[in-house]
């Protein structure tokens, strides 16, 4: 079988649109699928090479950046439309294949899929709530799934969240939305501390992740003799200042589940208002692995994961708060550590990428 695999905000080597791809592709490759990835155009030559070591050609297709805003002024939907045109000729131009993947799918994306010419079966998979762009987004979604009706293409669609499938549903016109397995696969960890001791910061280092915060939280956290992880993908942190508990990650991890699970636990400083309606791709890893998670109230990952046990919550986004919510983890850690633990053999149960691929290829074409 041909696959092809599309993500318009694959253009480096960093990031989930990376990591995703690259293991989604690798595990089709595995099951002697013939791949070809496309992202975007200016995507980065070591990118671009891990692909072609793995034996799935990467072809920079995509013009329009994935997180450009959707709220472009006047004549606003005239202008989608015009935007959604554009990437349904650049779709044209890949090669044929029985299944067309869009693992991080995004409302004007989906746009173009509706207005282009792809044949096989395409599969999308949302990890955001409809109207995590704005207002504009959810009409998009829904006029995108009335040409996708009206044109009989093949098309299936998946969340990475039951919450996110159901209100999904509701904007796609009959076209029924599924949670399916996460692609997330942990190591899980051989042994507990007895105490909390080491405390992991993950993933891309910018502000709706709490950029600000991570650093005076950092040094609070040694100040209280606990070692530190930082994983910076960005290079904004350059050294660590002499202190031998401070190990930071540079740039993309190979095996972010691995690293994870050094930690005893993983804090995750996310902005609450941007996470209310998508889900935290490094709270899921830390599920996968069994490690607790300290993470804002009110985000879609603590009403996913909040009454697992292995996630301690809090209120307000500061300091304060959330080195409250560490030492309070600390007091109770063998209790959290253990349902952890649980969580993660109930993970490996139902979730991990060779069960997504078992999925996005055995759906009904």
């Amino acid at each position: 079988m041909r696959v092809n695999i599309f993500d318009n905000g694959m253009r480096s080597k960093t990031g989930h649109h990376f990591d995703f791809c690259l293991r989604l592709a690798k595990s089709c490759r595995a099951r002697g699928y013939a791949v070809q990835v496309y992202g975007a155009i200016g995507t980065d030559a070591n990118a671009i090479e891990a692909f072609a070591a793995a034996d799935c050609p990467f072809v920079p297709l995509f013009s329009h950046f994935a997180y450009a805003p959707l709220d472009l002024g006047a004549n606003i939907m005239a202008a989608l439309e015009r935007q959604a045109r554009v990437m349904a000729g650049e779709l044209s131009h890949a090669a044929p294949a029985e299944l067309n993947l869009f693992p991080a799918l995004k409302p004007l994306e989906f746009y173009g899929v509706s207005l282009s010419d792809l044949a096989g079966t395409c599969v999308g998979y949302a990890h955001a709530e409809p109207f995590h762009q704005g207002p504009v987004a959810a009409q998009v979604w829904r006029i995108a799934s009335e040409h996708v009706r009206r044109r009989g293409l093949k098309f299936r669609m998946g969340a990475i969240d039951p919450l996110i499938a159901e209100f999904l549903a509701g904007y796609l016109d009959g076209i029924p939305v599924e949670a399916f397995p996460i692609a997330l696969d942990g190591p899980g960890k051989a042994e507990y501390a007895r105490t909390l001791t080491t405390i992991g910061f993950f993933g891309s280092q910018r502000e709706e992740r709490g950029f600000d915060i991570v650093a005076p939280l950092a040094e609070q956290l040694l100040a209280l003799g606990h070692r530190v992880v930082l994983h910076d993908t960005h290079g904004r942190f350059t050294n660590n200042n002499g202190n031998p508990k401070l190990h930071i990650l540079d740039n993309f991890v190979d095996d972010l589940g691995t690293e994870m699970a050094h930690c005893d636990a993983i804090v995750c400083p996310m902005r609450p208002d941007q996470y209310a309606h998508r889900m935290s791709g490094i709270v899921c890893n830390a599920m996968a692995c069994g490690i607790p998670v300290v993470l804002p109230a009110g985000t879609l990952a603590a009403a996913r994961f909040g009454a697992s046990g292995a996630v301690r919550c809090y209120l307000e986004h500061s300091v304060g708060a959330i080195l409250q919510a560490v030492q309070g983890l600390g007091r109770e850690y063998s209790r959290y550590a253990e349902a952890a633990r649980q969580g993660a053999l109930q993970w490996r149960a139902t979730h991990g990428m060779e069960r997504f691929v078992d999925k996005v290829t055995g759906l009904p074409a």
